[in-house]
């Protein structure tokens, strides 16, 4: 290629100039005017992460917008999740809940988030990233007021439903997020979005009573819509720049595939089903999603009957349990670097395991002190998620890997509340099911070592970078 070719494409130019009047590669296609050829380049991907070295920096404007869009998109990805379960004795007045129907209303979360997993690398083959993000939100967005609306309760349901199949969605895209927007600070940005993930799981269970005794339980739900909606702002504004360069021809407009010489898209050599370390990844995520969702739906339960806590305690140590998770993340960049990942993986899977043996043998003891142990082993979530972008080396695998991940552990996790809430009804008492969760939690242990290294997922799975 000639030198001036490679100068303008690194200047993030979508079309260069060729001095041939004829194209001689196949990878290049040549305007209608002899003589002055202008081509583009179809073998490099021009996702923002993969620019060369040498692209120039986004302007600080343009980077503080991607901030801004990152966070408020992160802030709205839990607030269906906490938001419900601490008030389902004033919905109740309105709409009746039985017991199934909120072990339903438990489960509905890591189900959704499992069919995020599997539709949405598929759909960021086809949509741009922004786009299709903006879609996540305007779904969050219609679920929460049909929550708040809900006359019954298949529309609570069914609003539950697509609100969090939103935050599924949304849930997948932010790894993809910080690759193409954040590349050289992957475990800044992963931890900054875990903080803001863990604020968004703590604030609603905070606010949902006393919004609800104050103005109902329908203001209660539906106030979220108004957080989502600002966060469709910055993502909109990103959308339309996107576009905008692209019809300008500074970039074409691109989906999360990689386009090969012939024009056609990388597709991956081998399934990512059949990668050992995709699937530690898994797995141990899966081990944190378990435990986060058994404790969003039945640990103040579980205080009230084994510690003697009252509604309002119960409430608090649910809260005391979300807050763990910020602390947590914002350690996360300088763990990894310092520790590395699998003895602070070791760690917390202890934490999760003494803090269920001490609800067991001791609950009334220290219940504060097993509240943090357990919510430490939450350090496993950021983990996880950082190691998502750091073990893939472009949008396309970064999507395939999160989709992969996280459609495996939420789908593992919709079993677990389920299941635990069974097992006590059945046993009478919570030792059984607590006791599950801590054989459960040590499995991390002997898959920690295989996370370890500088491997890639594109490499795994065969895909072209």
């Amino acid at each position: 290629m000639p030198a001036v070719d490679a100068v303008a494409l690194a200047k993030g130019e979508g079309w260069v100039r060729h001095p041939s009047t004829i194209c001689m590669s196949a990878n290049f296609h040549k305007c209608k005017n002899p003589g002055r050829c202008w081509v583009q380049l179809h073998l490099v991907s021009t996702l923002p992460s993969q620019t060369p070295a040498g692209a120039p920096r986004s302007p600080w404007f343009w980077t503080a917008i991607a901030v801004l869009a990152l966070v408020l998109l992160a802030l709205n990805l839990r607030t269906a999740v906490t938001n419900a379960s601490s008030i389902f004795d004033l919905i109740s007045v309105d709409l009746p809940l039985e017991g199934t129907t909120t072990g339903v209303l438990t489960m509905l979360p890591p189900v959704a988030f499992a069919i995020a997993g599997l539709i949405t690398p598929w759909l960021l083959r086809r949509v741009r990233l922004e786009l299709l993000i903006v879609v996540a939100l305007a779904a969050i967005i219609a679920g929460h007021l049909l929550r708040g609306a809900a006359p019954n309760l298949p529309t609570l349901l069914g609003g539950s439903g697509i609100a969090l199949l939103g935050m599924g969605i949304g849930n997948i895209l932010l790894p993809p997020v910080v690759i193409t927007y954040f590349r050289s600070r992957i475990p800044v940005m992963t931890s900054t979005y875990a903080i803001i993930v863990a604020l968004g799981t703590m604030l609603p269970p905070l606010v949902a009573a006393p919004v609800a005794l104050a103005s109902g339980w329908r203001t209660s739900l539906s106030m979220w819509a108004i957080v989502a909606a600002s966060a469709a702002v910055p993502w909109i504004v990103l959308l339309v720049r996107a576009q905008v360069r692209a019809a300008r021809g500074h970039v074409p407009p691109t989906t999360g595939a990689v386009t090969l010489p012939d024009g056609t898209r990388a597709k991956p050599a081998k399934s990512i089903w059949r990668s050992k370390r995709a699937w530690a990844l898994a797995t141990t995520f899966a081990v944190s999603s378990m435990n986060a969702y058994c404790c969003f739906g039945w640990l103040p339960t579980i205080l009230q009957e084994r510690a003697g806590a009252d509604t309002v305690a119960a409430a608090g140590y649910l809260s005391l349990f979300a807050a763990m998770g910020i602390p947590l993340s914002l350690a996360t960049p300088l763990v990894i670097k310092h520790l590395g990942t699998t003895w602070p993986l070791i760690t917390a899977a202890a934490g999760f395991a003494l803090g269920y043996a001490g609800l067991i043998f001791a609950p009334t003891a220290a219940p504060v002190l097993w509240v943090v142990l357990i919510g430490f082993g939450q350090l496993i979530f950021p983990i996880c998620l950082t190691l998502i972008g750091l073990r893939a080396a472009g949008q396309r695998g970064s999507a395939i890997l999160s989709g992969f991940v996280q459609l495996v552990g939420y789908a593992l996790a919709a079993l677990a509340p389920l299941t635990v809430g069974v097992l006590a009804t059945a046993t009478g008492n919570w030792s059984i099911s607590l006791g599950l969760l801590a054989v459960l939690t040590l499995g991390v242990i002997p898959l920690a070592p295989a996370l370890a290294g500088t491997w890639k997922i594109e490499d795994e799975i065969q895909l072209a970078r």
